[in-house]
């Protein structure tokens, strides 16, 4: 189809190692198959090594922490955005997370304005405080108002959008999407040394952003009924993040061992947990795990678990709002959070941490995937089943779709 390429505009505030930046980079990417784009990141602090297609604009206003230096970046950034949006005449800006949200909305001069909502708000622990409190109840409904249309990454999104913020604007779902081509691609590359020996155990994993929200520090609980159980098996964890040094004091606490992978250090066979850090193709690591874990206490769409399906390993997710219930048990047609692990088509869906005897819900549906490799195969096939309907493609097209709608 021959579309007529607009000027678009991409906002994000970083480029760090999470999903929703992951995700940026990979819609810019395929717009820019069709449009002319430009992408703007506030700052490039802890950027990670992604490739765009389009130009690149650094604004060069950093994070700050001060309220007086806050209240002044803000505007600074509105300034020079509305700058961007005259020169290059810009008809369409879209934005990522929140802060973003709100200098793509007040820099509006002729573009419609898409903002992407990609997670909960209500769920956010750290909205909080008398600030949290005026994001939910004044910034965020006051100007979320304004969009032009709002895209939400899952339905559970949408609805509280709807029901929680009373948004009235057109909301529209549109899935994050994969490339199947590329994740298999990537999955048979060698592992190092250190990685060979760590797979001689089954291996649970988790890859992605290391950050309250993620559930991990909840998760080390189950790794230490496991091994008090005498369950053979250790944890990979995939990624950085703020809360890794925290996380390490929970392992200790429950007197567990880490190895974290750090320049020459020997491989330690004796840890129950493992870090190794940021990796730019973590598919090889978990096309190789026995199984993946996705604790988190809320998620967008959770980039990391789709992957992982990508990968055809069995998937288990807590019950969090509000992806995995969607990604995994499409069926379910209760509003009400699970008591009990639930054997799902998909995968499996576990309570919320808050749920009484959720630690050993967790060590048993462990215990039984790891001993029966016939479900592990069968759970591994539906979870790549499942997610071949997410694809990079038929994203694109929705979000192509809506600029040709709202234009």
């Amino acid at each position: 189809m021959n579309r007529q390429k607009k000027n678009i505009l991409l906002i994000i505030p970083n480029l760090d190692f999470g999903g929703a930046q992951q995700s940026f980079v990979a819609l810019s990417n395929e717009l820019a198959k069709q449009h002319r784009v430009t992408n703007v990141v506030f700052n490039r602090h802890n950027m990670a090594p992604y490739t765009f297609t389009a130009p690149l604009i650094d604004l060069g206003v950093p994070a700050s922490a001060s309220l007086l230096s806050k209240v002044k970046n803000f505007f600074t950034r509105i300034s020079k955005v509305r700058e961007i949006k005259k020169q290059y005449d810009i008809e369409i800006a879209i934005s990522f997370l929140e802060g973003a949200d709100y200098v793509n909305l007040l820099s509006k001069e002729k573009d419609k304005t898409i903002v992407s909502v990609r997670g909960s708000k209500k769920h956010d622990q750290d909205i909080t405080g008398w600030l949290g409190f005026f994001r939910h109840y004044v910034l965020l409904p006051m100007l979320y108002r304004k969009a032009d249309y709002i895209v939400a990454l899952n339905q559970g999104i949408r609805q509280e959008l709807i029901s929680h913020y009373k948004l009235k604007s057109p909301i529209r779902v549109i899935y994050n999407g994969f490339s199947t081509q590329i994740v298999g691609e990537r999955t048979g590359e060698p592992l190092d040394k250190d990685a060979e020996n760590l797979f001689r155990w089954p291996v649970l994993i988790n890859h992605g952003r290391l950050s309250t929200e993620k559930g991990l520090e909840q998760f080390i609980a189950v790794i230490a009924a496991l091994k008090k159980q005498k369950v053979i098996c250790k944890f990979l964890i995939v990624g950085e993040g703020p809360v890794k040094s925290n996380l390490q004091q929970v392992i200790a606490d429950n007197q567990l061992k880490f190895w974290e992978r750090e320049g020459e250090q020997n491989f330690s066979p004796d840890a129950d947990v493992y870090f190794w850090g940021y990796q730019q193709n973590p598919f090889k690591f978990l096309a190789r795990a026995k199984l993946f874990v996705l604790p988190s206490l809320h998620e967008g769409f959770g980039n990391s678990l789709a992957e992982a399906m990508l990968c055809g390993i069995p998937v288990l997710a807590s019950d969090c709002p509000y992806s995995p219930r969607e990604l995994l048990t499409p069926g379910l047609t209760t509003d009400q959070p699970i008591q009990q692990a639930e054997w799902a088509d998909f995968g499996v869906l576990l309570p919320q941490w808050n749920t009484p005897g959720v630690v050993k819900a967790w060590a048993n549906t462990i215990t039984g995937l790891l001993s029966s490799e016939e479900k592990r195969q069968l759970y591994g096939l539906k979870a790549k089943e499942r997610i071949s309907f997410f694809s990079i493609e038929k994203t694109a097209q929705e979000w192509n779709d809506l600029i040709d709608e709202i234009t």
